[in-house]
């Protein structure tokens, strides 16, 4: 009896390994058939073409003021009109909320600057002290040497204190110094980005060319605010002395004053120049600027051209003309570069001038 029993569990024991066995063939061919399909599956994707998005959100940050640069407040998305290369857009996004904002503060620190400078410092600086809590900041000086006083913050007291033991000595590299805080304002964590400049004098010692620096500008999509503060026999002297204009061929400028050129810096970026003479109308330029900022419409629109060739396409922004909308004058930047899958030859200049300027530092 006790033979049978043994015989039985022997069988069963026997029985079971084998099926433990077939079962772990099937297992493994199953695992293997599974890891070949995946394979196959990698493989096909590896050679399948990247999928692109051929549109991508145009963002604008655009002003509207009255004649006497008061910002026009209460208008609704159906008011605006924007354009792309004369094509009517179809604006995606309205907003009239304060936006937090991350900005550069750009002072001039060459010889030149006047015994009242700290004022003007301190002027500028005042921009930045009623955005809102999560507004951040940075802090350059420039002369032929461009430092970094202080990266970005969120603590804009801060700032006041890296303005109090500045010296001013050198020539201005002006050009120079713009390209660079362009550059470094892209580290900031908010889409809206402003640089204000605040200089006394033309370029003077930059590597970059005036051409250089507006090409750069329009690239970057950040506001400009240039303040230009000198009185109107300096601006006569410099004129006569402005360095590395170059041959402009991005907007053909045919002008070589200070002036006009600034003025023309900052529109293209839908930002503003001011050339105030006296400390109280560095102060009010302060001012403007201030309210300009916290003003703005933020618009945005998904172009009809979805062509990446890297080229140029022109904006305008207008104001519809209704009854009840006074007269109103209408800034935004003036354009972008369609994406490109390939380095184009603006970001390669942009890539050298950077280089160039490095020597500065």
């Amino acid at each position: 009896m006790m033979m049978k029993k043994l015989t039985s569990l022997r069988l069963l024991f026997i029985f079971i390994l084998a099926w433990l066995g077939i079962t772990f063939q099937v297992f493994s061919q199953e695992q293997k058939q599974t890891q070949e399909q995946k394979k196959e599956v990698e493989q096909e994707q590896k050679d399948r073409p990247p999928i692109k998005l051929e549109t991508r959100l145009v963002s604008l940050d655009v002003t509207v003021t009255d004649q006497k640069s008061r910002p026009i407040h209460n208008l609704r998305k159906e008011d605006f009109i924007v354009t792309e290369d004369d094509a009517r857009q179809d604006i995606a996004f309205f907003s009239t909320q304060n936006r937090p904002i991350s900005f550069g503060l750009l002072l001039d620190v060459s010889g030149s600057m006047t015994d009242e400078r700290q004022q003007i410092y301190f002027s500028a600086l005042s921009i930045l002290d009623s955005g809102t809590s999560e507004d951040e900041a940075f802090l350059m000086t420039f002369s032929d040497k461009i430092k970094t006083r202080k990266g970005f913050t969120t603590n804009i007291r801060s700032l006041k204190k890296s303005i109090g033991d500045i010296e001013t000595r050198g020539m201005t590299a002006l050009y120079d110094a713009i390209i660079s805080a362009l550059d470094y304002i892209q580290q900031g964590k908010h889409e809206k980005k402003a640089l204000i400049v605040v200089t006394d004098g033309a370029d003077n010692r930059s590597v970059a060319k005036y051409a250089d620096v507006l090409e750069v500008a329009r690239q970057r999509g950040v506001l400009l605010y240039i303040m230009y503060f000198s009185d109107k026999r300096r601006q006569h002297s410099i004129a006569q002395s402005v360095h590395n204009v170059g041959k402009d061929t991005v907007d053909q400028i045919k002008v070589t004053d200070p002036i006009s050129l600034m003025r023309n810096l900052s529109q293209v970026t839908g930002g503003e120049a001011h050339f105030p003479q006296t400390v109280k109308e560095i102060w009010d330029s302060s001012y403007i600027i201030t309210n300009e900022l916290h003003s703005q419409y933020s618009l945005g629109y998904y172009p009809t051209n979805n062509a990446r060739d890297g080229k140029w396409r022109r904006i305008k922004v207008a104001v519809v003309e209704r009854p009840g909308i006074p007269k109103v004058y209408v800034r935004a930047r003036s354009g972008y570069y369609a994406p490109n899958d390939k380095n184009s030859s603006s970001e390669n200049l942009q890539q050298s001038v950077r280089l160039l300027a490095g020597a500065h530092y």
